[in-house]
């Protein structure tokens, strides 16, 4: 069954009419989950104008997908799977910071995969409670943490400061090549570091997981 949706921002207020264009609004599937009830699926696109110097996102158990562009907009894909009560999403773009948030369900299973499309200058803090991150041609800072998914990272410059630490999953980072100061630990995985180390140079890794493997290498 499909049915248009258009997502509704609990801060709208903070956009101006330019600044925020709705352009896509939703298709509804059903499926089931393991547990044998009817999951049902819904998605969201839009973009955001106003001009911003940073991204937050965060998902309470979804997947986020960061990819780079040479716009100067942020485009925003928002995919809500949910049992019963769909979860509640909200965006502002306040202070050159884009804020991007998975408000949860009241009932039921839920969660909301981002993907997103966004200007290579922009740093990224993207926080999921379970999912994985993925980002693909960076260039900028990031900040990427999941509660126990995979975190793969690939950039096109080589950044400045990237921190990627998961509670369970693999963790792999490729930069272009060069000298970073690498922190990379492990509490059960492999690890390793394919670039060069020195500890006093001004581009910093740091890369960790609690169980799973750790991959640092050059591009």
């Amino acid at each position: 069954m499909k049915r248009m949706h258009q997502n509704s921002a609990a801060r709208a207020r903070k956009f101006t009419a330019a600044a925020l264009t709705v352009s896509a609004a939703a298709l509804a599937l059903t499926a089931c989950d393991p547990t044998g009830e009817e999951k049902k699926t819904s998605s969201t696109s839009y973009e955001i104008t106003e001009k911003a110097t940073a991204l937050e996102v965060t998902s309470k158990g979804g997947n986020i997908t960061v990819a780079t562009t040479d716009g100067t907009a942020v485009k925003v894909t928002e995919t809500l799977r949910y049992t019963d009560g769909k979860p509640k999403t909200s965006h502002s773009a306040t202070g050159g910071t884009v804020d991007l948030t998975d408000g949860g369900c009241d009932s039921g299973d839920c969660s909301v995969d981002y993907r997103l499309e966004i200007p290579r200058s922009l740093t990224v803090t993207a926080e999921t409670a379970g999912g994985d991150v993925k980002g693909e041609g960076l260039a900028a800072e990031i900040t990427a943490k999941s509660a126990g998914g995979d975190i793969s990272l690939a950039f096109a410059a080589r950044p400045e400061r990237v921190l990627a630490d998961t509670a369970g999953g693999n963790v792999e980072v490729k930069v272009p090549g060069g000298t970073y100061a690498v922190t990379a630990e492990t509490a059960g995985g492999e690890r390793k570091v394919g670039v060069t180390h020195d500890k006093s140079a001004r581009n910093v890794i740091t890369a960790r997981s609690e169980g799973g493997d750790v991959t640092v290498t050059a591009t």
